[in-house]
């Protein structure tokens, strides 16, 4: 497909380095460039030219304060979000927009801006744009942004009628609203676009659902989430932001998604000016250097203002422990794992039991002859108990529903489950040479695997014994020379788990925090390492 070169120049200027951009950008600049290769896709330029024109103008008025000169990044958000349409049809790719980006650059100007748009100007009679936060207050703060340019365009309020909650548009029966946070009184409203701002701090979906839900006989509706990092690593905006990163990793696929994430890369040292553009795209325009100097500054002064400023101006999200793998290494290694592929070769098998009323986990783990490449795969088990309470039951449901949960029926695990699908796993052909497990209540289930033939082996949850394991599978995850299953609960997994080290350095993960963090499919993954690198290994027939 052809195109002219300034839509391309942002992307080619992040690809070649001459824009110094994180990790998460250059996976959407490669994302959208890719697109041009798509036949079911066009590119058509005078639909963002529509866009940008409106802009300029509705910005351009009796108000130089008011006026914005629209930076590459911004244009980029608008060549991905306005650019593309199914081939043969007036309907748009994207539906969906995250944006994550530090503080003050410029991102609820932008979309201030795409609201307007959509209220006065993309052909949608009756067109409703809603704007919420997680406070009636935080709600209006882009609400007057629109607000001071209607006014900027049209003072006797001749087109527009600004009143407390909302902007109208007679002449397309369209309006602009604040709407309250709370989810009971959302029913009924007809969303064109809506914007839910600072979304890190939302409770929970529920909002998020009631108006995505509304917008169901729209064309070409627009759900636009933009936020800065938070500190719970536990929420709603966390979880999405990671299916964001697993579609622009090729691990989901969700055309109607763009997201743009500007965050340090993990190694990056915040206090060196080169990497502060990574999260801060408009340096030197609206965010001044010499501002962020300070930060950094107070950061070292009082350790306990450190968070917030990673928060707010790094884009680094961050908690209260340290987490033992980044998940950046995880992205890297995640794909898809199929035990079919591994008929008549063998595999060990790992199996965190845990408490017999919560999750359980049984990793298998498949390496070559050569010894090099590690593959594994991880099956996670609840009692159907779990679906109805505890802190993990939404969680525990939508995997349920997406088939990456296997639920035995009443409030304990049964572990006829597990002996039954590795027994499933052996009928197909592969060869099972060893099961290592936790000795804690694993008795029972010890003595009925043993008699289906299993070869059993006890594993020492010490941390001499898991030390090995540990220290491998870490090499392996962060040298990218393994290949993980993509089931999201292992990702889950790994962003709970942190390491616990003793005098002699040996080490061992464990979760953090709380009992609501789990860890079962790590400790899986490396009891199964973990053993296969102490017990001898046999070729089949031998």
């Amino acid at each position: 497909m052809k195109v002219s070169a300034k839509y391309l120049k942002y992307a080619m200027a992040v690809e070649t380095g001459s824009i110094v951009a994180g990790a998460y950008v250059k996976a959407a600049v490669k994302r959208y460039l890719s697109w041009f290769e798509r036949p079911e896709y066009d590119f058509r330029e005078d639909k963002v030219e529509r866009v940008v024109h409106f802009m300029y103008n509705i910005t351009h008025g009796t108000n130089p304060k008011l006026e914005v000169d629209l930076q590459p990044w911004q244009l980029f958000i608008i060549y991905n979000v306005f650019g593309w349409y199914h081939v043969g049809t007036d309907e748009r790719v994207i539906h969906n927009v995250y944006i994550e980006v530090a503080r003050k650059n410029g991102k609820s100007t932008l979309i201030s801006l795409f609201s307007l748009y959509m209220m006065m100007a993309d052909g949608e009679y009756e067109s409703e744009v809603d704007v919420v936060a997680n406070s009636h207050k935080q709600a209006k703060i882009l609400y007057k942004m629109a607000a001071n340019y209607c006014e900027n365009i049209d003072p006797r309020g001749k087109y527009f009628k600004r009143y407390r909650d909302n902007i109208q548009f007679d002449k397309q029966k369209s309006a602009i609203q604040v709407l309250a946070s709370d989810t009971n009184t959302l029913d009924g409203y007809n969303a064109y676009m809506f914007v839910q701002d600072e979304v890190h701090e939302a409770k929970d979906d529920q909002l998020y659902n009631v108006l995505k839900t509304s917008q169901a006989a729209r064309v070409n509706p627009l759900a636009v989430l933009i936020t800065t990092a938070g500190l719970n690593m536990d929420s709603f905006c966390y979880n999405y932001r990671q299916n964001c990163l697993d579609v622009l990793y090729g691990n989901k696929t969700d055309d109607s998604q763009f997201s743009l994430i500007f965050s340090l890369d993990e190694g990056d040292d915040y206090r060196d000016p080169e990497v502060w553009i990574k999260a801060n795209p408009n340096l030197g325009v609206s965010v001044r250097e010499s501002y962020l100097r300070e930060q950094v500054q107070s950061s070292e002064n009082n350790t306990a203002l450190t968070s917030n400023i990673l928060t707010k101006n790094f884009n680094i999200w961050s908690q209260t422990f340290d987490v033992w793998i980044p998940d950046s290494n995880m992205l890297g290694v995640m794909k898809p794992v199929d035990p079919a592929q591994w008929v008549d070769q063998n595999v060990v098998v790992g199996v965190d039991l845990a408490a017999v009323s919560d999750l359980t986990a049984v990793s298998l783990l498949h390496v070559d002859d050569e010894g090099k490449n590690h593959q594994f795969y991880t099956r996670y088990y609840i009692p159907s108990d779990c679906l109805r309470r505890g802190f993990n039951m939404e969680r525990y449901r939508e995997w349920y529903h997406n088939g990456q949960l296997v639920v035995c029926p009443g409030n304990v695990t049964d572990y006829d489950f597990i002996a039954n699908d590795l027994c499933r796993f052996r009928d197909m052909g592969i060869v099972i040479e060893n099961v290592f497990y936790d000795t804690y209540n694993a008795s029972q289930w010890v003595i009925k695997m043993t008699e289906e033939g299993f070869y059993m082996t006890p594993f020492s949850q010490g941390l001499g014994n898991f030390n090995r394991g540990t220290k491998e599978i870490e090499r392996l995850i962060k040298n990218a020379q393994c290949e993980i299953d993509n089931n999201p609960i292992t990702r889950w997994c790994f962003q709970n788990a942190t390491l616990k080290v003793d005098y002699n350095e040996n080490c061992k993960p464990v979760k953090a925090n709380s009992e609501n963090y789990k860890i079962d499919g790590v400790i899986a993954m490396v009891e199964a390492l973990g053993g296969y690198l102490t017990a001898p290994h046999y070729s089949i027939g031998i």
